[in-house]
């Protein structure tokens, strides 16, 4: 397999928020090829990463086990703060919201502040939190080292910290007030999973340009681990990629036409977030590839599967978002309690295509609710496990 990487640009900060105003402004994609049947000619690994993402296209119907949580702390009237690394991408909007509607049942106000993508908006609500004494704060998808001197100030003030969706930093273990909860699926399984997706859509072997999220130390690693699966799952397969950034997001759809003018042969196109996808799509079109190219994304956010339906992009993957925003609050449980923050390690995903979108409801309505995963049987298991049902 060839991989031809870019060089990583440094960040700017000049367009933080534009893939969130892509996504919620309803901005359309560039047509993706609708998904091609399984050659012939394709090897048994690629007719098993074929099989891993039929496995997981159905609803999901098994939930983890959740363990009691002993000595839970009477929560009530406390305040905590949920600090999104970009509050505008509908995702992290929608995990914040369930994490709001769990902790509610302990008596629990949460306050949203939106990080923006950038390190010195992320510590200023670090610091407003501290200032405003809130009772705990939780981020989603930061790393320690954007914002450790903010981190420590709220460790310093009493205030727990817990750092949702990351893996510990070499720098700073758990401990002293301040616990992460690692997601494996967000720590490179999600993009391994997608690469299962991309030689489902790429049966005809052409190659694949793969787009690199290089916001923070985890997406880098989750990219590589992606692109290295790919790698095992179709050797015979040629690798572009062009590395993207929130911040760098405006050089995107340039860079995506350079690289598919001087690959011709690709095929099939994967994108780290939905909130890229429509930047992407603008740079296939200028490439005059439009209605070519088979899209995989991963985040399956309200426009991702509209525009499946609308046969613009050919698979997302998601992870449901309300429940993250329960597990997010389960891991705040367990961290006010003084017990260790489990590590979760369960595929909690849904590969959404054109077959699966047929029936659902594509509003907003429909996004938070739990129809287009299959329940919500988990609120239950974490209630009992807090002590609250």
């Amino acid at each position: 397999m060839a991989i031809i990487p870019r060089p990583l640009v440094p960040a700017t900060g000049a367009a933080v928020l534009i893939a969130a105003a892509l996504v919620l402004s309803g901005c359309s994609a560039s047509p993706g090829a609708a998904q091609p049947e399984p050659s012939a000619d394709q090897s048994t690994a690629q007719i098993d990463a074929t099989a891993d993402y039929d496995s997981l296209t159905g609803p999901i119907d098994s939930w983890p086990q959740i363990g009691a949580v002993a000595d839970v702390p009477d929560l009530t009237g406390s305040t905590v703060w949920y600090v999104p690394m970009v509050g505008g991408i509908p995702t992290m909007a929608t995990i914040g919201a369930g994490m709001e509607s769990a902790l509610a049942n302990l008596g629990v106000t949460t306050k949203t502040c939106d990080g923006q993508g950038l390190p010195t908006a992320i510590a200023d609500c670090l610091r407003k939190a501290r200032a405003q004494s809130a009772s705990a704060v939780v981020t989603s998808y930061i790393d320690y080292n954007v914002a450790a001197s903010a981190f420590e100030e709220l460790v310093d003030a009493g205030i727990p910290v817990l750092l949702g969706g990351v893996a510990p930093s070499a720098d700073r273990p758990a401990g002293h007030g301040l616990a992460y909860f690692e997601q494996e699926i967000y720590n490179g399984k999600i993009f391994e999973l997608a690469a299962s997706a991309v030689v489902a859509a790429n049966a005809d072997g052409g190659d694949v340009l793969w787009v690199r999220a290089m916001d923070t130390p985890t997406t880098q690693r989750a990219s590589d681990a992606g692109i290295e699966r790919l790698g095992e799952l179709c050797p015979s397969c040629t690798v572009k990629t062009v590395d993207a950034s929130t911040p760098q997001l405006d050089k995107l759809a340039s860079e995506v036409s350079a690289a598919l003018v001087a690959a011709p042969g690709v095929s099939t196109v994967f994108v780290p977030m939905d909130a890229y996808v429509p930047t992407v799509s603008q740079g296939i079109a200028s490439a005059g590839k439009q209605g070519r190219l088979a899209i995989v994304s991963t985040g399956a956010d309200l426009a991702g599967l509209q525009r499946i339906a609308g046969g613009q992009q050919t698979i997302d993957l998601g992870v449901p978002p309300v429940f993250t925003g329960w597990s997010f609050a389960h891991a705040l449980v367990q961290h006010l309690a003084g017990a260790p923050v489990s590590v979760q390690d369960e595929t909690i995903a849904r590969f959404f295509n054109a077959d699966n979108v047929e029936d659902l409801q594509l509003d907003s309505a429909g996004y938070a609710s739990p129809d287009w995963y299959g329940d919500d049987a988990y609120k239950d298991a974490y209630l009992t496990a807090w002590g609250a049902k």
